[in-house]
């Protein structure tokens, strides 16, 4: 991987040429980092690890959570963690957001996979149920395809959900993943991009607790899941993968 190095007063390498992405009032920094290309999965672990340590030095105040990213032609063409159109849309739409250190790389927006996300969606929300009492069947949907996920979740009645098992996952940030996902997804399924809790939650007002680890809704939650759920059956005749 080659990168765009930068320098602090001493001379130590700290940082590469990147931006911070996603909510302005996020709990910790989303940071993209961009390179010439993606390494292995265990070699991109230990790059973003490598990140998150230099530019903690930069931004103290903050967890860090860096991600890698390579643009070509102005539009990023892989992604290490998340999709490449989802990535290159809020990192153009949520620039502006952030006190940045260098100019936007993005030129312009792509077009929205929305089968893709739909499938993603699927797997974050079961993927969060995996120790809970629906373990058996929600670790065999996640190995079956869309039709199969899509009945475990209507079977499942997030109001019941009160602990997430042995998952090593707060439950205040359970919440807000789950709100983010259902609103940006329901969102994009009707045609309007999301990328920041803040329009999440003017978009869907009663998510707002939850986006901010405020308190909790679970009886919205459910209802919201159920809408996601009649969505993607209406627009599962048009879809041509059923699997990730």
């Amino acid at each position: 991987m080659n990168f765009t190095q930068e320098m602090n007063e001493q001379g130590d390498i700290i940082f590469e040429q990147y931006q911070l992405f996603g909510s302005k009032d996020s709990i910790d920094y989303d940071i993209m980092v961009f390179v010439d290309e993606l390494g292995t999965t265990q070699e991109n672990h230990e790059t973003v690890a490598e990140f998150d340590r230099k530019l903690s030095l930069l931004y103290p105040d903050k967890p860090l959570n860096s991600n890698l990213a390579v643009v070509k032609y102005g539009i990023i063409t892989e992604v290490f963690k998340g999709t490449a159109d989802e990535v290159n849309n809020m990192l153009y739409l949520t620039y502006d957001l952030h006190e940045q250190k260098h100019k936007l790389k993005i030129s312009r927006l792509v077009h929205r996979d929305v089968d893709l996300k739909i499938l993603r969606t699927a797997r974050v929300l079961l993927s969060f149920l995996s120790r809970t009492d629906h373990r058996t069947e929600v670790k065999k949907a996640l190995k079956s395809d869309l039709h199969e996920k899509l009945k475990v979740l209507a079977d499942i009645n997030l109001e019941k959900i009160t602990h997430l098992g042995s998952r090593n996952v707060e439950w205040k940030d359970y919440l807000k993943i789950m709100s983010f996902q259902l609103g940006q997804t329901i969102a994009l399924m009707d045609g309007e991009e999301l990328y920041s809790k803040t329009e999440i939650y003017q978009t869907f007002p009663k998510l707002k607790t939850m986006l901010l680890r405020e308190g909790e809704n679970l009886f919205y939650l459910e209802e919201l899941k159920n809408s996601f759920l009649t969505k993607v059956l209406e627009h599962l005749p048009q879809m041509i993968k059923i699997n990730e």
